[in-house]
């Protein structure tokens, strides 16, 4: 409903098609409070938003609705307190449920939110609170950060409220029972498109952090990180693991999200744990999901298997540098699913077999997928092609393998191989048991790899591996090996 009013096209049949035709609507007076998680709220007051659970056996479902009358009385409770719209608030929330209320609410006032993580210490906070002039810092119920932020109150100036959600505290405003006392309706002030919405400190890592600020539109512009990225669905539900002090949250936790009509899977827990995050995915159902891929890798250590991942059509990445078992993630339908985004190493995978597709990069390699049962794993690293000359649809799943090379012999090379990968979980596979043999695959892979001097192209009627020529480095060369399904 939403993406139709502020996108000229909501699908496409190519990625040349979409860089030519997609259109995004900015509406003159944007505000995410008023007009996505009200608007859902009006059009289906029973719409899904927000599933949110923890590890201490704590679980809440929150409709649009509710998340709507829950941000309008933190607003009257923020407001209650003297807080007004170009305010800045400090949030030290993690995933709580508070989080996505807070967030909502200090848009639906201008107020500005500066989200950070309970990793800060006590000198972080102090520069942050002096920096931005943050008037109040919203926290949670964690011993070490209260403990941070009360030494930082002692040093900080202009800094007027310390409010703690999940239980009171002496010294702090008890956060969850000013909302529940506050009225429920809520007068939103003059607020622009030009106005701050939220900002973020960056991680100090060449300096000291800096303030970036970003305006009341920020939240359409993850239409495509959530829509055309992770491909979520209207009615499903969207799984990113980030702390909600991280950038990441805002690109797969709420905005884009929420704007496309998919809810929401937060779940808080203390300490990460690969066998937790299998049986939440098992039990919870997310239709999308992105974690990093440290993260896949334990997952993959603690045996994870496709009965986990039935429910998960799309699956991706982000952040780190991707490890070749990351790749081979299942979707139910035998997609090798993976879309992995942001840093200098970009890899996404999957091969849909129900089309025929060819991709012409600067390698030249063409696959021909016919119906197919095989694995394999991404070994080495690849230059990364100049465009994609022929991309895929985003209807379907495929796409390449793209990656950035940081081995230092593949530099030498002019070029090398891309490698597709595809994993088949048909019914075959389901009944021969695992790692049986099966036949029912048949596939051309041709590709072209050129070194200083040399070239030589191999040609094989399985998924099999590029070869290059003897004096060339193996580790520069990326290539795929091929597997008996399951």
């Amino acid at each position: 409903m939403l993406l139709s009013k502020l996108l000229s096209r909501t699908t496409f049949d190519s990625y040349a098609d979409f860089k030519k035709n997609y259109e995004l609507r900015v509406p003159a007076r944007f505000n995410f409070a008023r007009d996505v998680v009200d608007a859902w709220a009006e059009a289906d007051p029973r719409k899904r938003a927000l599933v949110w659970l923890n590890d201490r056996g704590e679980r809440r479902e929150f409709t649009f609705a509710e998340i709507s009358e829950l941000s309008k009385k933190a607003a009257n409770y923020l407001s209650s307190l003297g807080l007004k719209k170009g305010d800045r608030v400090l949030t030290l929330l993690k995933r709580n449920w508070q989080y996505w209320v807070t967030a909502v609410a200090c848009h639906r006032m201008g107020v500005v939110i500066i989200p950070a993580s309970v990793q800060l210490a006590t000198k972080d906070i102090v520069y942050r609170v002096n920096f931005a002039g943050i008037r109040a810092i919203i926290a949670t119920d964690d011993e070490w950060s209260q403990g941070q932020v009360e030494e930082a109150a002692k040093q900080c100036t202009g800094l007027d409220y310390l409010l703690l959600a999940r239980g009171g505290k002496e010294g702090w405003l008890d956060y969850d029972r000013g909302i529940a006392e506050a009225p429920a309706e809520f007068n939103m002030p003059e607020i622009y498109n030009t106005d701050i919405l939220l900002s973020y400190f960056t991680s100090g890592t060449t300096g000291m952090p800096k303030l970036v600020v970003h305006d009341q539109t920020y939240p359409l512009g993850h239409i495509v990180t959530a829509k055309f990225w992770q491909r979520v669905e209207d009615g499903g539900l969207h799984l990113t693991v980030s702390d909600s002090g991280w950038a990441k949250f805002g690109w797969g936790c709420i905005y884009g999200q929420w704007i496309s009509g998919s809810a929401v899977l937060g779940y808080d827990f203390d300490k990460f744990n690969a066998r937790n995050l299998i049986n939440t995915i098992r039990t919870e159902r997310p239709t999308t999901f992105c974690v990093p891929p440290t993260m896949y890798r334990f997952m993959m250590k603690e045996g994870v298997t496709r009965e986990d991942f039935l429910s998960v059509r799309s699956c991706g990445t982000a952040g780190e540098t991707v490890f070749g078992g990351a790749s081979r993630i299942l979707g139910p339908r035998g997609e090798l699913l993976a879309a992995a985004g942001v840093g200098e190493e970009i890899v996404t995978a999957a091969l849909d077999f129900s089309v025929l597709a060819e991709v012409r990069n600067s390698t030249k390699a063409s696959v021909r997928a016919r119906a197919a049962c095989s694995s394999a794993t991404f070994r080495g690293s690849i230059p990364a092609p100049a465009a994609w000359a022929s991309p895929l649809p985003f209807t379907t799943s495929p796409s390449s393998i793209r990656t950035a090379t940081n081995a230092p012999s593949a530099r030498r090379a002019r070029s090398s191989s891309a490698i597709w990968t595809r994993v088949c979980l048909r019914d075959c596979c389901a009944a021969t048991g695992p790692r049986a043999a099966c036949t029912a695959a048949t596939a051309t892979f041709t590709t072209q790899t050129t070194w200083p001097g040399r070239t030589k192209t191999a040609s094989t009627g399985m998924w099999a591996a590029t070869t290059t020529s003897s004096s060339a480095p193996a580790t520069a060369s990326g290539r795929s090996r091929s597997r008996a399904c399951c």
